[in-house]
């Protein structure tokens, strides 16, 4: 869906791009601070240019007077909680799959040539580059960089510098190429603005009616994501599932994890996947998985054992399973790693099940007693006992 979702707000018109409909959609109970009750992350903050997000342990704060709808903070926030209802990262990739050269504009491009338009360059980071390049596009022409920070949206250009180093880490020399395009002389014959082609009637209508409500007469020239019944049920799904068990891959990380096998890796690389493991003591109460916002860690059992698994190709190193972990035994391996394609979830901890003699609840086989009793039932035994002592029985 584009508009909001479950339990997402979206910010008051008052935010709305200047030249176009580009709501920011915020989904809080995906934030790692509020999910651990405890401010661990400020990646938000850190990325907005304009300083109108504020992450706390129990609330995460929007100045929507203040919000561009630039967009940094989509890629930033390791757990997904920020979209652009007007942009989808799926829908960007098939826009430029094949191309050995895009050329992407932003909002603030005067460019006459074609290509690709999104709200802002600072919605591009290097997982998204990554997911391009195994599409086969080696140049990222970017138009409407010479208006970067007099355009009221932020400066993109410290952030793609930086991108630019992270793609050289990962490819080497075969890092695709991110530059400033020398105007519409190299561009294509005509924009793809996709809210002119490749939008369904539900998309067509929903941008009719962000048309209507930011007052845009020149039209959108945004990526409109085209949803379809799948991503309905989906979202309902979602939707439906306890608070704190919602779980969801990172967009931008999952469009890469997709295509790592078809990536030019270099054999020094250092991927953004990095393994966790669990330090002896793990208790299995299963905090680091309900509380794991992109489903890399997750609780399984049947009658006989229950386990922790964790998938490494949907971690972001948010950080929360560490600091909300009991006993303190997650740990975060130094190097990265390229998840084999058909890697199955890999086993971090697990512990027998067995049933309580008494009242029959299952519950690990290491905290039974000689007795067959389960902790709370041998709690119960040894009041009782101390109980009947006291009283001389």
């Amino acid at each position: 869906m584009n508009g909001p979702t479950g339990s997402e707000r979206r910010a008051s018109p008052a935010s709305l791009l200047p030249g176009g409909g580009s709501y920011l959609l915020i989904d809080d109970e995906y934030c790692v601070n509020l999910r651990g009750r405890q401010r661990i992350c400020s990646r938000c903050e850190a990325a907005c240019p304009v300083q109108a997000v504020a992450a706390g342990d129990l609330a995460l704060d929007l100045k929507e007077s203040d919000c561009t709808g630039c967009g940094a903070c989509v890629p930033a926030c390791p757990a997904g909680a920020f979209r652009l209802a007007v942009f989808q990262p799926e829908r960007f990739l098939a826009a430029i799959a094949e191309k050995n050269a895009a050329h992407i504009h932003c909002s603030a491009s005067t460019d006459v040539g074609g290509g690709v338009v999104v709200p802002c360059h600072l919605l591009l980071d290097a997982r998204l580059v990554g997911a391009a390049l195994a599409g086969g596009t080696r140049i990222l022409a970017l138009h409407g960089l010479e208006n970067c920070g007099r355009c009221g949206k932020g400066d993109a250009h410290d952030g793609l510098a930086e991108m630019r180093a992270t793609l050289r880490g990962w490819f080497g020399d075969n890092a695709p190429e991110v530059r400033e395009a020398e105007g519409g002389a190299e561009a294509e014959t005509k924009k793809d603005h996709q809210d002119q082609i490749h939008t369904n009637r539900r998309g067509f209508l929903r941008l009719a009616r962000l048309r209507t409500m930011s007052g845009a007469t020149a039209g959108l020239s945004f990526l409109v994501p085209e949803t379809t019944a799948e991503d309905d049920a989906a979202d309902q799904l979602r939707a439906a599932m306890p608070r704190h068990r919602r779980q969801r891959p990172h967009p931008f990380l999952e469009a890469m994890a997709h295509r790592r096998a078809d990536l030019p890796w270099g054999r020094e690389a250092r991927p953004p996947w990095l393994p966790r493991r669990f330090e002896p003591g793990c208790t299995l109460c299963a905090a680091c998985s309900d509380l794991c916002p992109t489903g890399a860690l997750a609780s399984v059992s049947n009658p006989e054992r229950i386990a922790v698994t964790f998938r490494a190709e949907r971690c972001t190193a948010c950080g929360l399973c560490g600091s909300v972990c009991p006993p303190r035994v997650v740990r975060a391996e130094t190097i990265g790693i390229v998840p084999p394609s058909d890697e199955e979830p890999r086993e971090l901890a697990s512990q027998a099940l067995t049933g309580c003699g008494k009242c029959g609840l299952t519950f690990t086989a290491d905290a039974a007693d000689g007795n067959g009793l389960c902790p709370q039932c041998r709690n119960e035994r040894e009041m009782d006992d101390e109980w009947f002592g006291m009283m001389g029985g």
